[in-house]
């Protein structure tokens, strides 16, 4: 992941790098906003970090250039204002965090991670294996051939497949899906889980959505190919054995 520092101050630039070095080590650093305009003309980036009160431009003018090229890119402002009207022109001008100087370096580190986590999650299509699932349209397709899905079941393997790979409890898997007031003692996600692992599963591959008894559900991202119970008690074919020299 790259991120664009937009900060003047040398001391500031310094504590930002520390404190973001456990998500990238890979930073390019701005000093003016029409330097960093010109950063982002030609490179992509996962993360800004933005001074408003840039010592010779405005830091708002990225904030209207991101918003002119529909680029929604996740940024991080830091002010030293903390008045509310400079919070909300920030925030009103397509920025997604505001932290005021001096900040804790720990601080910035959890809510970039946050801003990347939601970021990243979120994506139009997603696809993993053989299945692809399409946000907008609400689509599935297992092999390329549409698949039906009720709106819980969508829920469910949207989920499931935005987290892949991960161990997902039942009781994070009924938050997400029906909703914090939901007992975790029904039997009604176990019974989705097999709806929606019978419609994704295919034949002579081991499966792809597993439950970890006591511990949840794990959808993996990939599935080597497994022999077909009738190929492992085939029996080899020696008929073009008599043609051997």
């Amino acid at each position: 992941m790259k991120f664009l520092i937009i900060e003047d101050d040398k001391d500031i630039q310094s504590l930002i790098q520390h404190a973001l070095k456990d998500l990238t080590n890979d930073l390019d650093f701005s000093t003016n906003s029409q330097d960093a305009i010109n950063r982002l003309a030609s490179e992509d980036y996962q993360l800004i970090v933005l001074d408003l009160h840039l010592e010779n431009s405005d830091g708002r003018d990225v904030l209207r250039y991101l918003s002119m090229k529909n680029q929604n890119l996740p940024v991080v402002i830091l002010s030293a204002s903390n008045g509310i009207d400079d919070r909300i022109e920030g925030l009103g001008l397509g920025a997604d965090d505001y932290i005021t100087k001096p900040f804790s370096g720990i601080e910035l580190q959890l809510r970039a991670n946050g801003l990347l986590r939601r970021t990243l999650r979120y994506k139009e299509v997603v696809e993993v294996g053989h299945i692809k699932l399409n946000r907008l349209k609400r689509e599935v397709y297992c092999d390329g051939h549409k698949t039906d899905f009720q709106t819980r079941e969508f829920k469910v393997l949207e989920f499931l497949m935005s987290n892949p790979d991960k161990l997902i409890s039942k009781e994070l898997l009924i938050s997400e899906v029906w909703g914090l007031g939901f007992s975790p003692q029904t039997n009604v996600v176990d019974v989705m889980i097999c709806r929606v692992r019978s419609k994704i599963e295919r034949q002579g591959f081991p499966r792809q959505l597993e439950t970890i008894r006591g511990g949840g559900y794990i959808f993996h991202s990939f599935v080597q190919k497994k022999p077909l119970p009738s190929e492992l008690t085939k029996k080899p074919s020696y008929a073009n054995l008599a043609s051997w020299p």
